[in-house]
C-alpha cells in the first residue's frame, strides 16, 4: 500500500513552536490518492487497494505532536476535518470513487458559504437591534437608511464578533454557535405551532411542538454544561485576560439562554389563553 505524502508546517508565535493542523487532498492520474494532514506527523492511513479514494482510520494517528506531548487540542478548525471527511464517505459510494477531490472542495466550499452567510446575516439582524434600541436615546438611529447609523453600529457589531474571534478557539467558538442555532430551531418550532393554532389546525400542532420540546430540552442542558464549563476554565487559566473571555463567554450563553426562556415563556402564556382560557385570537397576520 502507498503512504501519503507528509508536509510539514510549523507557525512561529510569541518565539514559541507551535503546530497547526492543515489538510490538503488531491488526485493525480497515474499517482493515485496524496493526502498531507497536519504537521509533526509520523504516520498516516493508507489507501486501500479495494477503495483507493478511501482514507485509512490512521490518518491523524500521532498527529498531534510538539515535542512530545498532545499540544494542537482545540486548535486546528474543523473545516479541513470535516472535508477530509466527507470527501472519504462520499467517495466510498459506488461510481465516486475518482471524485474525492471534488468532494473535499465541494465540503470546504459549502462550509465557507455557510459561515460567511451567517456571519452577514448574525451582523444585519445585530445592527437592526442596535439601530432600534439606540433610537430611543438618538432619533436618527432608527432610521435604517441614514449611513452614519449603519456605519457606526455595524463596526460595533464587528467588533464584537471580532474580539470573540482574536480571543477564542475552535473549542469555545463552536459550542457557542452550536447553543444559538439550535435555540433558533426550538423558537422555530414554537412560531410554527404558534401558526398551527391561530390558522384552526391545533390538531396537527403536535407535529412541532414535540419537537420544540425536544429541542429545547437539550439545549437548555447543553447551555448549561457550556456555562459550567466555560466558569470552570475562567478559574484555571493563570491571566486575567483569559478569565475575562472565558467569564464573557458564559455571561453570552446565560444571556441566549435567558432570551429562549422569555420567548418560551410568552409562547406558553398565548397557548394558554387561547386553548384553555378562550381568549379570542387575533389573527393580525392574515392567516
Amino acid at each position: 500500500a502507498e503512504t501519503a505524502h507528509l508536509t510539514p508546517q510549523c507557525i512561529q508565535a510569541a518565539g514559541q513552536r507551535r503546530h497547526s493542523l492543515q489538510g490538503l487532498l488531491q488526485a493525480e492520474a497515474g499517482d493515485g490518492l496524496q493526502v498531507a494532514v497536519g504537521s509533526g506527523i509520523q504516520r498516516v492511513g493508507r489507501r486501500s487497494p479495494q477503495n483507493p479514494g478511501h482514507v485509512g482510520d490512521a490518518v491523524v494517528q500521532d498527529a498531534f505532536v510538539d515535542e512530545g506531548r498532545a499540544a494542537v487540542v482545540g486548535r486546528p478548525g474543523g473545516a479541513v476535518s470535516l472535508a477530509v471527511g466527507m470527501a472519504s464517505i462520499l467517495s466510498a459510494i459506488p461510481g465516486m470513487k475518482g471524485l474525492m477531490p471534488y468532494w473535499y472542495n465541494f465540503a470546504l466550499m459549502f462550509e465557507a458559504l455557510f459561515i460567511l452567510t451567517t456571519v452577514d446575516t448574525g451582523t444585519r439582524v445585530a445592527r437592526f437591534l442596535l439601530q432600534e434600541l439606540g433610537s430611543y436615546a438618538y432619533k436618527p438611529l432608527g432610521r435604517h437608511g441614514w449611513l452614519p447609523g449603519i456605519m457606526v453600529t455595524s463596526l460595533m457589531v464587528v467588533t464584537a464578533w471580532a474580539y470573540l474571534i482574536t480571543s477564542g478557539n475552535i473549542s469555545t467558538i463552536w459550542p457557542m454557535f452550536g447553543v444559538t442555532n439550535q435555540l433558533l430551531a426550538a423558537i422555530a418550532f414554537g412560531v410554527g405551532t404558534t401558526i398551527l393554532i391561530k390558522t384552526g389546525k391545533t390538531r396537527y400542532a403536535w407535529t412541532t411542538l414535540l419537537p420544540m420540546v425536544f429541542m429545547f430540552t437539550t439545549t437548555f442542558a447543553a447551555s448549561w454544561e457550556l456555562i459550567r464549563m466555560f466558569l470552570a476554565k475562567a478559574d484555571q487559566v493563570s491571566t486575567a485576560v483569559e478569565a475575562f473571555t472565558f467569564r464573557i463567554d458564559a455571561f453570552l450563553v446565560v444571556f441566549m439562554a435567558l432570551l429562549a426562556v422569555v420567548v418560551l415563556g410568552d409562547m406558553l402564556y398565548k397557548w394558554y389563553g387561547w386553548l384553555v382560557s378562550g381568549k379570542v385570537i387575533e389573527n393580525k397576520e392574515g392567516m
